[in-house]
Parts: C-alpha cells; sequence; structure tokens
C-alpha cells in the first residue's frame, strides 16, 4: 500500500488508498487482536491508532500527489509521516510479540 504511495508521487496518477481495517494488514490485526494479542490492549491501541495514521496521512498525500495546484512537498511531509507511524506500529508489534513468546 505505502508502494501505492510512492508511485502515485512519481507518476502523478490516482490510486485508491484502503482503509485500515481492509488493507491485509488491518484485517490480519483486527483477527489478531481478539485472539493472540488479546492480553495487550494498551500497546494494540498504540499499534491500531499508528496504523489508522498511516492510512489517513497516505490518502492525504495522494491527493496532494494528484493535484498538480498542490506543493508536492506537503505530500512529502506526510510521506514521512506516513514511514514514521508504520515504524512504531511495527515496533510496538514485535515488543509484544516478543513478550508474548516467553
Amino acid at each position: 500500500m505505502k508502494v501505492e504511495g510512492y508511485n502515485s508521487f512519481l507518476t502523478g496518477e490516482l490510486v485508491n488508498i484502503m482503509d485500515h481495517n481492509s488493507c491485509r494488514f488491518g484485517s490480519w490485526f483486527n483477527h489478531a487482536s481478539k485472539t493472540i494479542l488479546e492480553n495487550s490492549r494498551q500497546e494494540l491501541s498504540t499499534i491500531a491508532e499508528e496504523h489508522k495514521k498511516v492510512h489517513s496521512c497516505l490518502q492525504s498525500a495522494v491527493s496532494i500527489f494528484n493535484d498538480n495546484a498542490q506543493n508536492n512537498s506537503q505530500g512529502a511531509e506526510l510521506m514521512e509521516r506516513v514511514e514514521a507511524a508504520s515504524k512504531k506500529s511495527f515496533e510496538v508489534l514485535l515488543s509484544v510479540i516478543k513478550r508474548t513468546s516467553h
């Protein structure tokens, strides 16, 4: 999904960004949060929040990249937020997995 955002920046093509529940990670996460990760509520909340931020920032960036009147630097800043939110969510997820696997 992030690759689609970068492609939109490079090509100027409009791409459809799925909502945070419909992407592959969102589908997996919604299931895992009710089963294997259910004892990590605070961390799950952080992961969900950051994952939602990935989607919202990505959608905003794609909109900017497709509007020729917009300054692409704003889109690039949003892509930096996408990367930061993605990194944070996976760091928290990995810490939960490490803790629960012991």
